[in-house]
Formats: C-alpha cells, structure tokens, sequence
C-alpha cells in the first residue's frame, strides 16, 4: 500500500546544513508548492531549511534555500 510507504527524513540533514543548498528569491506569485515541483524537492524539506514550521506563508522578494 503506498499509505504505508515511508520517506527518509532528512531533518538532522538539512538542520545541520550538511545538505547542499542553493538560494531562491521568491517572484510574485511563487508558492512552496511550485517551488518544490520546480526543484524537485518536498515542501516540508524547504520549510525545515529556512525554519518557516508548518506555515506556507512566503512573500515576494523573500530569499529561501533550497535544497538540492
């Protein structure tokens, strides 16, 4: 079943910043979500490296890391 199917975790990963990581400004009209199709990464793994918690909320010319 793919409910039981399980992702690693790389929090510690990217909380120590042993992960690479590259810098996005954020355009107008930009979300999470289309930040991580375009870099191919999970939301949760964005949100973890710029310390945003659980919140989506991401404004325009804002810079973020990405994780790559």
């Amino acid at each position: 079943m793919l409910e039981n199917f399980e992702l690693p975790e790389y929090k510690d990963y990217w909380v120590n910043n042993t992960g690479v990581k590259k810098s996005h400004t954020v355009l107008k009209g930009e979300t999470l979500y289309r930040l991580s199709v375009l870099y191919h990464v999970r939301v949760e793994d964005i949100q973890l490296l710029n310390e945003l918690g659980s919140s989506t909320d991401i404004s325009e010319g804002q810079s973020l890391f990405i994780p790559v």
